[in-house]
């Protein structure tokens, strides 16, 4: 999601601004910064700090957006609370949350109505959204994370896997080493 915000930034011809609900590490926001893109720290104190809703809104109207764009749950819904279908809200989705989580489902249902539009980086993940979450499916958009692999050099190698991610088990790790292993076996590797 970081990555995709701050490619987000960098395109020619756009204003863009980052509203980060906690500052992380500080990574991301020091290098749009060396870009020249302004960063504003929400100060999301907890996962309920209802308050940040109103720091958001003020952001959003005091810097007249057209759009707002959000990653991952809690800014889905913090995003969507503070416009409440004031500004066309685009909500990316970025995975298949197999933890128990009512309160997400809860806040995403509660909120969509208020959401332009839901970008799904996976099948997966759309259906996901569509089921779990009750979002509208006629406001789903498929686009898939990755890199062109057109024009690239064949790979002299026999595997071309690079996982590259947290290890955890919400990453699928245990999923992609044995499903590597069948289709070594299988002779489609």
């Amino acid at each position: 999601a970081e990555r995709i915000a701050l490619e987000l930034c960098f395109m020619p011809g756009h204003h863009v601004e980052l509203a980060a609900l906690t500052p992380g590490d500080g990574q991301l926001q020091l290098r749009a910064q060396a870009r020249g893109v302004a960063c504003h720290d929400l100060a999301m104190r907890h996962k309920a700090d209802g308050a940040v809703v109103g720091r958001l809104r003020d952001r959003l109207e005091a810097g007249r957006f057209d759009i707002l764009h959000t990653h991952l749950v809690h800014a889905d819904i913090i995003g969507r609370l503070a416009t409440r279908g004031r500004l066309p809200t685009l909500s990316t989705l970025h995975i298949v949350e197999r933890r128990f989580r009512p309160w997400h489902a809860w806040g995403q249902t509660l909120t969509a109505k208020w959401g332009r539009a839901f970008a799904a980086v996976s099948p997966a993940v759309l259906e996901h959204g569509v089921d779990r979450w009750d979002l509208p499916l006629e406001k789903m958009h498929l686009i898939p994370n990755g890199v062109p692999t057109e024009g690239l050099p064949a790979s002299p190698r026999d595997i071309d896997v690079l996982f590259l991610g947290r290890l955890d088990q919400q990453k699928g790790l245990d999923r992609l080493l044995p499903a590597l292993a069948l289709a070594q076996k299988a002779g489609t590797l």
